[in-house]
């Protein structure tokens, strides 16, 4: 019993770590690096999020950002 109690909190430490690290990847601000070469801090609103992404990046790479943002 204590067993399966070890694993399961260790199994979700590890998901709680990963999910904070992978929560933490500016989307919008990479795709709008690779695909306009310009940084979305200096443009818009200064937001790295999707709203801004189609301000600047145009409808594409704002549901590019969405998509994710949301996995």
């Amino acid at each position: 019993m204590a067993d399966g109690m070890s694993a399961a909190v260790l199994y979700t430490a590890v998901t709680m770590v990963a999910s904070y690290l992978i929560c933490g990847i500016p989307f919008g601000k990479i795709i709008i690096a690779l695909t306009m070469h310009k940084d979305i801090q200096k443009e818009g609103s200064g937001n790295i999020g999707t709203t801004n992404a189609l301000r600047v990046g145009g409808p594409k790479v704002a549901a590019l950002t969405l998509a994710f943002d949301l996995l």
